[in-house]
């Protein structure tokens, strides 16, 4: 070019003049060589953040049987966010290995024997209520017939499209009323999951007097409250209060499930009210 600028940015060609249009295409290639350059420069990858040892889980040793209240998924460690290594379906028995300590979880096997954990809430604590032997127990108290009785074993129900079920009684009285014998039979059962599944470990004992003439049904039911892990049992309420003494019943300590059998007898014993004895007296 007249002003020498070509020289700046192109050779030239030997004995042939530089036109413009070759200088534009030399520019145009020069700048889409040096974009291709910047896009295959590879930008430098963050530094990865080193992964943070999971924390030892402490267990402490537990092997009891529980009911799984839905279908829940097994997970690796205590978290909810930790790895799904299995699955146990609404309704399955399964048997514990321990607790994680300070948390809300119980150590479980998946079938393929792997250690796991789920949450206790997805899982109801299960007690066995069958007896091996007949329980044979006294009660008397002031102004009430003194009474004998044995509380036999009778099998297991199942609730009809729940997973509760029950451990069932019967139980023989001989009792002595104003110097006369009073023979009746009282039947009686006990949750074996908590009545309320999700809840804490407090079981149902129900004791019941049939042909009882109340407004509406013919059962007078005393219900108990089995606190398993306080080992107590505690007087819950009556189901008509006109067959009801009114007595303040303190709660009792109950080492084992026979012991909380008896204990639920002596409150429903002194839970029945005058009533409730004039109505047996009638039926003997």
């Amino acid at each position: 070019l007249p002003d020498g600028s070509a020289s700046r940015y192109a050779p030239r060609l030997p004995g042939k003049p530089i036109c413009s249009h070759q200088i534009d295409s030399y520019l145009s290639g020069t700048a889409l060589a040096q974009a291709a350059r910047k896009k295959s420069t590879p930008k430098p990858r963050p530094k990865r953040k080193p992964k943070q040892k999971a924390k030892p889980v402490t267990i402490i040793p537990e092997k009891a049987p529980y009911v799984i209240l839905r279908d829940i998924n097994i997970r690796s460690r205590p978290e909810t966010k930790s790895k799904r290594i299995g699955r146990f379906k609404k309704g399955s028995l399964i048997q514990s290995t321990g607790r994680a300590k300070g948390s809300g979880w119980i150590a479980v096997r998946t079938d393929k024997g792997k250690n796991g954990f789920i949450y206790f809430k997805m899982a109801a604590p299960l007690i066995d209520g069958s007896l091996k032997s007949n329980i044979a127990g006294r009660l008397a108290a002031a102004g009430l017939p003194a009474c004998g009785y044995v509380i036999e074993f009778e099998g297991k129900s199942r609730i009809e499209n729940e997973l509760q079920r029950t451990a069932d009684y019967n139980v023989p009285f001989e009792c002595t009323r104003q110097g006369k014998p009073l023979n009746f039979t009282a039947t009686m059962f006990l949750t074996e999951l908590p009545y309320k599944e999700s809840g804490p470990a407090v079981y149902q004992i129900n004791v019941d007097l049939r042909d009882m003439p109340l407004e509406d049904e013919d059962v007078l039911t005393v219900i108990v409250l089995y606190d398993k892990d306080k080992k107590q049992v505690a007087f819950d309420t009556v189901n008509d209060k006109s067959f009801a003494s009114g007595t303040k019943i303190a709660p009792k300590k109950t080492p084992s499930h026979g012991a909380a059998l008896k204990a639920a007898l002596a409150i429903a014993y002194a839970a029945w009210g005058k009533a409730a004895w004039d109505q047996l007296s009638r039926e003997d």
